[in-house]
């Protein structure tokens, strides 16, 4: 088996045994000054030679070891030469995929990712990929077949390129072009314009909310921070009292402990989703005195303004919108917000203001609000009035 040792003038040296399909075998060894390194090499340089003594090394592995220099090219193509060399999949590639997941995307995100990408290795994880013409053409009639919008197929196959890509740039798939990239993406529907409420439609929800008891009776004080600061579902999930000033609402990263939220945050961080800090300004008396005395009149039991001790839930919230206020209505919570952009968009706001205060990445995303003429929403403040 492969050893580990100390070596006075090498740091630390790692001996391991190649065996050949024709029956020969190689001594091989490698060094490091770094511990931590010479484990890792250690343990894949046990791992090659069990494999190589059973013949069931696959491309993939041979690739992996030429790669980081456990084997050469001559000794590569030898170990190429057993019968039972299998070729690589995109079962082979799942566990490269997880470890990039864990490095670049947050739990949701990579709960998400995953959970597709296991439902697609299912169905064709064992399609040899250096095989690109079969590759493709069974690729292409799987998306195919998949119950959903073009969009949702468009995903399944992001998730695929995603992988084999993964594959490429570790060097584990001798390829320089990504099979999956000559799939065309399926026709996508029109982009849908921004549902905004029109007057008579805000007024109704606005009269509503005052009616309703939903979220511990803060249905109301929650309406008017979604129409009239544009706040997203997570922003006043997490909105404090430190956040709320007498002309302004602070939008910025925080610390939240396990205790606070039932949701996981990594590293105990929340971050809007811009991941900067936004400051919507209210710098109308008339805003002011109809939107921030309202939230500053809620009882203050904790850190957050809606949910106190323990910020409120997103189910909360989208329950009692759903459930209540819109049942059967033809439109949903985040047009909520739609209306504020709207609305300051009609009440002669520039562009780059509106943008800022929305917290959209790019100018496009803002001018997508300016086809709404219908909507009439330049005298919204006068329904809460008082």
């Amino acid at each position: 088996m492969a050893a580990l040792y100390k070596h006075a003038r090498d740091g630390n040296v790692i001996h391991y045994i190649l065996f050949f399909p024709d029956g020969t075998r190689a001594k091989k060894y490698r060094t490091s000054r770094d511990r931590r390194q010479a484990v890792l090499i250690h343990s894949d340089a046990e791992k090659l030679e069990v494999l190589s003594r059973e013949m069931r090394i696959t491309k993939e592995q041979i690739i992996y070891a030429l790669h980081h220099n456990y084997i050469n090219e001559d000794e590569a193509a030898r170990l190429a030469q057993s019968k039972q060399l299998k070729p690589v999949c995109l079962n082979d590639l799942m566990i490269h995929y997880e470890q990039y997941a864990r490095k670049h995307w947050n739990r949701r995100t990579q709960k998400s990712y995953l959970c597709t990408t296991e439902l697609i290795l299912d169905r064709i994880g064992n399609i040899p990929i250096l095989e690109p013409e079969t590759f493709q053409e069974t690729v292409e009639k799987y998306v195919g077949s998949l119950n959903g919008s073009n969009r949702t197929k468009n995903i399944y196959l992001d998730r695929i390129r995603q992988m084999i890509g993964i594959g490429i740039e570790k060097r584990l798939l001798a390829l320089s072009v990504n099979p999956a990239e000559k799939i065309k993406h399926f026709p996508d529907k029109a982009v849908r314009l921004p549902r905004s409420l029109s007057y008579a439609e805000a007024e109704y929800v606005i009269s509503e909310s005052r009616k309703r008891i939903g979220i511990g009776g803060l249905m109301y004080p929650c309406t008017i921070a979604f129409i009239f600061t544009g706040l997203r579902m997570s922003e006043l999930k997490y909105l404090t009292w430190d956040d709320l000033k007498a002309d302004r609402v602070m939008i910025q990263p925080k610390t939240i402990s396990p205790a606070e939220t039932e949701e996981p945050l990594d590293d105990n961080l929340w971050q809007p989703k811009t991941k900067s800090t936004r400051v919507i300004f209210i710098d109308d008396p008339a805003w002011q005195d109809n939107v921030i005395k309202p939230l500053r009149k809620i009882k203050k039991t904790g850190r957050f303004i809606f949910g106190g001790k323990r910020s409120i839930s997103r189910f909360a919230i989208a329950s009692a919108y759903n459930n209540r206020l819109f049942r059967g209505k033809p439109y949903s919570l985040h047009c909520l917000r739609h209306t504020f952009i709207t609305w300051r968009i009609e009440s002669g706001d520039p562009l780059p203001r509106v943008m800022y205060l929305a917290g959209h990445a790019n100018i496009e995303t803002t001018m997508r609000y300016t086809h709404i003429a219908e909507s009439k929403t330049k005298d919204l403040l006068k329904l809460i009035t008082v």
